[in-house]
């Protein structure tokens, strides 16, 4: 009955006093299960079940841990909370979390595992579609009580450091090739910064780190302008797994990527924010990705191509982050497999 209920939980969704009915082979009785507590913090299930047969009736309460499978946000490759528009190309390495309205609109256009990347299609690689019916996700809180510097340029061809947590009222790439660094050696690096602005091509921000031990980066963006125009990069300058960066933001700001731009190791959380996605290149090379992380935001525009290949942070990252964003959803989720933790009549 226990494993029968699991795959209706799953089908049908359920809450506290609901009853899902059920045929067992063999028995032409009735025969349905109550879900009398359902303790979503701890996924523990209390559940009884009944058997009744012209006069005989007999019924079990049973204790279960309900072993789910994702409830965490970055556990996607794409978290999309509203809009979903689609481009020529669009190729996700990794699973894709909507709410049940968005669903109804792209569940036509996914196409799983393709030879190559559909044309006007959302090609899903190694993963799948999951649907909630509520995405309430939010900032938590925003950087404070950090030193102000002020104005930070990065001009043509030059390189400027950044190796400690603090706020800037404007951080501008000047012109062309610059190349802002954060080093995250003596430690996690928070930046705040107002205004964000990139008037060149080519320019990137390298995470570095003389040490092999996780870091984490943290950008809260009040205001972004331009942010990336031609072939912009966030990348690792050395120990590729061991720098992850959170951008995120509370503003309506919008995020535009386009012509060759890379991200690598980078988790976007904008919930009231647009993330625009325009021309990758290498359609059908999957190991040429526009980023390589998750993104959630509120809504998601590509225009002709771009790839998303999923990397799932590490426990430490989400933790550590957790203090300025809420990457759990409340809704349950799909039940992976039980565990029955004790019973009786």
């Amino acid at each position: 009955m226990i494993n029968k209920f699991k795959d209706l939980y799953n089908e049908q969704g359920i809450s506290e006093g609901d009853i899902i009915y059920f045929e067992i082979p063999d028995f032409n009785g009735q025969t349905y299960c109550k879900l009398d507590k359902l303790d979503q913090e701890n996924h523990i299930a209390t559940v009884t079940c009944f058997s009744k047969k012209d006069d005989f009736e007999d019924h079990l309460t049973f204790s279960i841990a309900l072993n789910v499978n994702k409830q965490n946000v970055f556990e996607y490759g794409v978290v999309s909370l509203g809009n979903f528009e689609l481009g020529t190309h669009l190729a996700i390495i990794g699973d894709i979390l909507v709410n049940d309205e968005i669903a109804s609109i792209i569940e036509p256009l996914i196409v799983y595992d393709p030879d190559k990347v559909a044309s006007n299609k959302i090609s899903i690689f190694n993963g799948k579609l999951y649907v909630v019916s509520d995405l309430n996700l939010q900032v938590l809180s925003t950087p404070s009580n950090l030193e102000n510097f002020g104005t930070l340029t990065i001009g043509n061809n030059s390189t400027k450091e950044i190796d400690t947590s603090r706020e800037y009222d404007k951080i501008e790439f000047e012109k062309n090739n610059g190349t802002l660094e954060i080093d995250v050696s003596n430690g996690d690096v928070v930046l705040a910064i107002k205004e964000f602005i990139n008037n060149g091509n080519n320019n990137t921000i390298k995470l570095y780190s003389n040490y092999d031990e996780e870091r984490f980066v943290v950008l809260y963006l009040e205001g972004a302008n331009n942010i990336a125009k031609n072939h912009f990069s966030i990348e690792a300058e050395k120990s590729k797994d061991n720098i992850k960066l959170l951008i995120y933001s509370d503003k309506e700001i919008e995020l535009e990527f386009k012509n060759n731009s890379r991200f690598e190791n980078t988790y976007f959380f904008i919930p009231n924010g647009t993330l625009i996605l325009k021309n990758a290149g290498q359609v059908n090379n999957l190991d040429y990705y526009s980023i390589g992380g998750s993104v959630v935001a509120k809504e998601i525009v590509v225009q002709n191509n771009a790839k998303v290949k999923h990397i799932l942070p590490p426990n430490e990252f989400i933790e550590y982050i957790n203090q300025f964003v809420k990457t759990k959803y409340e809704e349950l989720g799909l039940v992976d497999s039980i565990q029955l933790l004790g019973w009786s009549k």
